[in-house]
């Protein structure tokens, strides 16, 4: 993580104690290892390739142990957001070379997800109301599907 990326981390996880605090609930424990059982336990969502989607979970924890990003943060989250994010920000900017922003998680916030242009760092923070993040996926996949353009985000495959 280069010195911007801390500093930008540092004030995420400053934000989102508040808001734990705030709301008088503990700072979530995370586990940074991927736990495929945990997964599974869950259920996949009807007509989805069971095989896929956990390559897909793999593929996000993976992606996420490596992304900048708060310790409050599951990897797979961080990694499916990163994820989305850059390539929203490479089908946007290619050519401008926007820094990647950093993703993070809150409890609970009004309105349900705000952008923090972090001045010291150069970084924009983006942090979402924990229960939205789903709504947010779901949400690009089905603008990058009705886009008419052809480089877009690789989808989980759906079963026949």
């Amino acid at each position: 993580m280069d010195p911007d990326e801390a500093l930008a981390v540092a004030f995420l996880e400053k934000f989102q104690t508040k808001q734990y605090a705030k709301l008088g609930l503990p700072l979530p424990q995370v586990d940074s290892e991927f736990d495929e059982t945990s997964i599974e336990n869950l259920g996949f969502p009807t007509g989805v390739d069971t095989a896929a989607f956990l390559d897909a979970a793999r593929f996000a924890h993976s992606a996420g142990s490596l992304a900048p990003g708060s310790r409050y943060d599951a990897p797979a989250m961080r990694g499916y957001l990163t994820e989305i994010g850059r390539e929203i920000r490479d089908f946007i900017t290619p050519s401008l070379n926007v820094k990647q922003p950093i993703f993070g998680l809150s409890p609970l916030l009004s309105p349900n997800a705000c952008v923090i242009d972090h001045k010291q760092s150069g970084r924009h923070i983006i942090v979402f109301q924990r229960g939205l993040v789903p709504y947010f996926m779901e949400a690009i996949i089905a603008l990058v599907r009705a886009s008419p353009f052809e480089n877009g985000l690789e989808i989980v495959p759906l079963s026949t």
